[in-house]
């Protein structure tokens, strides 16, 4: 992490599709577990959340929660696939670097042209940060990314008393 990136404000997009919310969770514990996970790791600015998913039962029947905990539930349906990149270039034109992007998703790798959004975004100094559910095994998201935490499915007792996620092993 970069000297400045640490009071950066952090942009978190989350493919709900992809990483579900652990059933140990509610929305507002799920966020303040990853702001935990976030803080413990030195990113101490101010976390906005944006969480999608394409299941339109998902997005009408949880958006109340969503709602509560300050997570922008969006449908990927009536947005489309894209809705995140959208996101992704809004956050920047608002938060000038060094700010910090975290995406959770299965395979970043695989959408290229979110890689190559985070990649441009990387080269003019945001600090990119990813949750997904296995280890990278992609270099070119590993050379882009400076932060790897693992997707937590079920969450232990451990991990769950401390707040804390448990982390890749790079």
């Amino acid at each position: 992490m970069t000297g400045d990136s640490n009071k950066g404000k952090i942009g978190v997009f989350w493919n709900m599709d992809d990483c579900p919310i652990p059933d140990v969770c509610n929305p507002h514990q799920f966020k303040e577990f990853v702001f935990a996970a976030l803080e413990n790791e030195g990113y101490l600015g101010y976390v906005s959340s944006w969480a999608y998913s394409g299941k339109t039962s998902v997005v009408e029947n949880l958006w109340v929660d969503y709602n509560r905990a300050d997570i922008r539930l969006s449908n990927k349906v009536f947005r489309g696939i894209n809705g995140m990149k959208q996101d992704i270039l809004l956050f920047i034109l608002r938060n000038t670097a060094p700010a910090n992007v975290l995406v959770i998703s299965k395979d970043i790798a695989e959408d290229r042209d979110l890689m190559r959004t985070l990649g441009k975004l990387k080269s003019i100094k945001y600090n990119i940060l990813a949750m997904q559910p296995e280890p990278v095994k992609s270099e070119a998201l590993l050379a882009i990314i400076s932060k790897l935490w693992l997707w937590p499915s079920q969450l232990d007792a451990d991990t769950e008393s401390s707040g804390v996620m448990p982390d890749s092993e790079d």
